[in-house]
């Protein structure tokens, strides 16, 4: 009897292992940016990990120096327009400020073999809600912003490799 309990514990243990696993959607690119491919110049890094264990994605990217330098510089140019013109620059200031290596962690709601919804953790007065749906046999995120103050929403859609 111990050997049989024994068995069916083990067999838990492997079968379970046997459905993790960690997917990566790599190089990707948004339409929003008009390209047909991932844009070394732009981007060191950008990819999606999904881990079907801990049952999370991570959707991080990681600037290239030479175009944090070029967005830095246009809104320094966007704060000095507004200052010739008697404009208020407080609320630019803030983006004077820009991460190298951005990470978001999203929790899955859904997975199975071709499709994972996931949510990104929010705070308790947040406004906004980020969920993302990946296509994982054509390798696209479908990302959605929504404002949920005003009910807006604003879509963007990766291709990945």
């Amino acid at each position: 009897m111990k050997k049989v309990i024994l068995v069916i514990l083990i067999s838990f243990f492997i079968s379970s292992v046997s459905y993790s696993k960690i997917i990566t959607l790599k190089d990707c690119y948004s339409e929003l940016q008009e390209l047909k491919s991932f844009n070394k110049d732009v981007y060191e890094d950008y990819k999606f990990v999904i881990d079907t264990d801990k049952k999370i994605v991570n959707y991080f990217y990681v600037w290239t120096d030479k175009e944090i330098k070029r967005q830095l510089q246009a809104i320094e140019d966007v704060i000095k327009r507004n200052k010739d013109r008697g404009l208020k620059t407080e609320h630019l200031e803030s983006l004077r400020v820009m991460d190298k290596i951005n990470a978001f962690k999203f929790n899955i709601n859904f997975i199975d073999d071709n499709y994972v919804i996931g949510e990104l953790g929010r705070r308790d007065k947040e406004v906004f809600k980020n969920t993302i749906n990946v296509f994982l046999k054509k390798k696209t995120v479908a990302y959605t912003l929504e404002n949920t103050q005003d009910n807006t929403k604003r879509s963007y859609t990766f291709f990945c490799k």
